[in-house]
């Protein structure tokens, strides 16, 4: 039998996880080549509106890709501070990123 904590272990690490590109999807070149020229950043933002296909880009452009990539999936209980700065340093951290202690 799964604990709660298993279970809470198993979705914390699929929001970290890349998702998969559905079978058909639209490869977009010139947002992908826009992408790539952006790896020099230390962050990189992707703004648009609800089914723009933000999520697919990124997957698509993360498979083709070298550069490291730290992936979280919000929710809408990620809208307070403390629980999203949390999981974005747990996604990080999970994606190989490191840190400097905090004074």
């Amino acid at each position: 039998m799964t604990s709660v904590r298993d279970a809470e272990s198993v979705a914390t690490d699929l929001r970290f996880a890349v998702p998969p590109l559905p079978p058909l999807h639209v490869s977009r070149p010139r947002l992908l080549t826009r992408l790539e020229q952006a790896t020099g950043c230390a962050l990189i933002l992707v703004c648009a509106g609800p089914g723009a296909g933000k999520t697919v880009l990124l997957a698509d452009w993360v498979r083709r890709g070298t550069a490291p990539v730290t992936w979280l999936a919000l929710t809408r209980e990620d809208d307070d501070p403390p629980r999203f700065w949390r999981q974005f340093l747990e996604a990080a951290q999970a994606a190989g990123q490191e840190f400097p202690p905090v004074a």
